[in-house]
């Protein structure tokens, strides 16, 4: 069996992980966009960066919603 190293889960400020949103957080949220997908319980696909919006300005990263991963109790 290999070894397990089990740590200790603390918060940090998200600037101290990410230190540019544009260059280190977007980037890493794209990469990562099924851990988003399971913790709002949804399945994003064909992410796209940097999308023009109607009007002025830009969306860091457009996805859209295939179908829901989990029914949620009410």
């Amino acid at each position: 069996m290999a070894d397990v190293v089990i740590g200790r889960m603390e918060r940090v400020s998200l600037r101290s992980v990410w230190t540019h949103e544009e260059r280190n957080f977007t980037p890493w949220l794209l990469d990562n966009l099924d851990l988003l997908s399971g913790a709002l319980g949804i399945e994003l696909h064909s992410p796209s960066r940097e999308v023009p919006l109607r009007g002025a300005g830009r969306a860091d990263i457009v996805a859209y919603v295939s179908r829901t991963l989990a029914t949620r109790k009410r």
